[in-house]
């Protein structure tokens, strides 16, 4: 897919909490938006400070081609994200997109699609669920926070589907802390068996006591799980689940 290197403006600065903003963008020239795909992200040139010389890596949130824009959900995390935090309506930002690879969007519109995400997580949800739907699917959400106020976009995540949320403190939807267990033991995956659950199935929850729990077991038994183990798939996958969830187990 083709990289471009644009100049945005923001459109409006929407505050949703002490440590969270969507900004709303559209290209300063008024030229078309390009493709872009849920899941991929962008890279955006802080200007005006003295210590972020790196472009800062921010999901796409969704993309608004009627109205020509572009919504990124930012998190303060240091000086570069505080900066876009602060900026106001009419300022510029330098941006290349699109980024990285998009999700896979399945082929069984009978399957029942959970789409899992906690905090700022859930940025890419957005427009993945909205894409889902467009193409006849009926996503529903399952979204963790510590508390009420830190559930984002759960209006514009209602009009896409059913929404489940889960909260530390219980002040809003079930209470406790999104935990997925891993089965890693890929010479002999037993997870799936000793709970009980589907062979076939490749995610679940159950619940335990306060705990809500995801389970994600593993396929076919590997002869050299060592060659797996040690891949980036791997690192990527566990360090995307650790964006995702409170807890990740390893089992």
């Amino acid at each position: 897919m083709r990289k471009f290197i644009i100049d945005f403006v923001i459109v409006e600065n929407r505050h949703l909490h002490d440590n969270y903003s969507l900004l709303i963008l559209t290209p300063k020239t008024g030229e078309k938006l390009p493709e872009m795909r849920p899941g991929q992200f962008v890279q955006i040139a802080i200007d005006g400070t003295k210590s972020t010389f790196l472009r800062r890596p921010i999901s796409i949130n969704f993309v608004d081609y009627n109205n020509n824009q572009l919504w990124l959900l930012v998190r303060k995390a240091g000086e570069g994200t505080s900066h876009l935090l602060g900026l106001q309506k009419g300022d510029n930002l330098n941006i290349i997109l699109p980024l990285g690879s998009s999700f896979t969007i399945p082929t069984e519109k009978t399957s029942r699609l959970l789409l899992v995400g906690g905090g700022v997580g859930i940025a890419p949800m957005l427009y993945l669920g909205c894409e889902l739907k467009n193409k006849g699917y009926n996503p529903e959400f399952l979204i963790g926070a510590r508390s009420a106020k830190d559930i984002l976009e759960l209006d514009e995540l209602a009009s896409v589907g059913n929404v489940h949320i889960s909260t530390e403190d219980g002040s809003l939807g079930e209470k406790g802390l999104n935990v997925v267990l891993v089965d890693l033991d890929l010479r002999n995956p037993s997870v799936g068996k000793v709970l009980g659950l589907e062979d076939k199935i490749t995610s679940k929850r159950i619940y335990k006591k306060e705990w809500k729990i995801s389970i994600m077991m593993g396929d076919d038994p590997k002869s050299d799980p060592t060659s797996i183990l040690g891949t980036n798939s791997v690192k990527n996958l566990i360090e995307d689940l650790r964006n995702k969830f409170d807890y990740v187990i390893l089992d």
